[in-house]
């Protein structure tokens, strides 16, 4: 993530990222939001503004029951989504269906935009074989 860290801090300064959330178990054996930990260090505004309402980790749900997620993610109260290019934010994507939800949930905050950044080596390996190798990561 470091050597990309001044990249993302260039094509996004104009953002504000929201971060997928994590389920309170791994908060707890963590002590920290990590992914928020790291797109913090890029010096753009980062919110944590969405939550799980039950213990549900992706990873350990079929691959035919993960669109379910939509029914356990919420916004915080009292979270106000500012007016900007948002970027959601999710570590790991397998289905989408984590970032379809969050989006979804933006769209009902009359939100206009939002980009998908996600970290997962297999994309890059993918991109990569697309791009024969020129790709920033």
């Amino acid at each position: 993530f470091h050597e990309v860290k001044e990249w993302i801090r260039f094509h996004y300064h104009h953002c504000v990222f929201l971060c997928a959330p994590s389920s309170r178990k791994n908060l707890e054996r963590r002590g920290f939001q990590h992914v928020l930990s790291m797109f913090e260090q890029c010096g753009i505004p980062v919110l944590d503004c969405f939550e799980k309402q039950t213990e549900t980790v992706q990873k350990e749900v079929l691959f035919q029951k993960r669109s379910e997620i939509a029914d356990v993610l919420v916004l915080k109260e009292g979270i106000e989504i500012p007016d900007k290019k948002l970027v959601l934010i999710d570590d790991v994507v397998t289905t989408g269906s984590t970032l379809l939800a969050l989006q979804h949930l933006l769209k009902d905050k009359h939100c206009t935009e939002a980009l998908c950044l996600c970290i997962h080596p297999k994309l890059f390996a993918q991109y990569d074989k697309k791009c024969r190798g020129i790709c920033i990561y």
